[in-house]
């Protein structure tokens, strides 16, 4: 006796593993569950995601007629959802990947231009404490940040501007 039973499974077979249970149901009639687990090969059985299941209880003759013309519509559509749950998935470690990315790309560029703003105040006190050295006090004033530029800071700029007037107003003997 041959069947071509296996070709026309092979010609529905779509990704997962294909649990499919005969059982004679009542007298005259069978009953068949065709279970798709949701499986790679390499999966172990914790990753095994089972689906719900198709019946199917007939007479013999009718189930030969129509077995396989009843289970291409919902195979179909079960190895589309496998599909798509699979680039869901993809797509959402992808954002997720990416949402965790941004904070810290932010963070960085927030840290960046605190980090510039505090260079570049140094820079600028660096050249202030030259011309005090060279009794340049008016220059050093004038050079001298607007405590509003540098609010983390404006302590510490109106202190350094007080000093330099202080000393630019005393007299001197040269």
């Amino acid at each position: 006796m041959t069947t071509n039973f296996f070709q026309l499974l092979d010609s529905l077979y779509t990704a997962g593993r294909w649990s499919i249970t005969i059982d004679k149901a009542e007298v005259g009639k069978m009953s068949v569950t065709v279970l798709i687990l949701d499986c790679k090969p390499t999966d172990d059985r914790k990753n095994v995601k089972a689906r719900k299941t198709m019946n199917f209880r007939e007479v013999p003759e009718k189930l030969d007629e129509g077995f396989f013309t009843a289970l291409v519509e919902p195979v179909r559509e079960t190895a589309e959802m496998f599909i798509n749950r699979e680039q869901y998935a993809k797509q959402l470690k992808e954002e997720k990947a990416e949402s965790t990315k941004a904070p810290k790309g932010n963070v960085s560029k927030e840290q960046r231009e605190k980090e510039d703003r505090k260079r570049k105040f140094g820079e600028v006190l660096e050249k202030v404490k030259k011309l005090e050295a060279d009794n340049k006090y008016g220059e050093a004033i004038g050079l001298m940040p607007k405590p509003e530029d540098f609010p983390e800071h404006s302590d510490e700029i109106k202190q350094k501007l007080d000093d330099l007037w202080a000393k630019r107003n005393s007299p001197t003997l040269w």
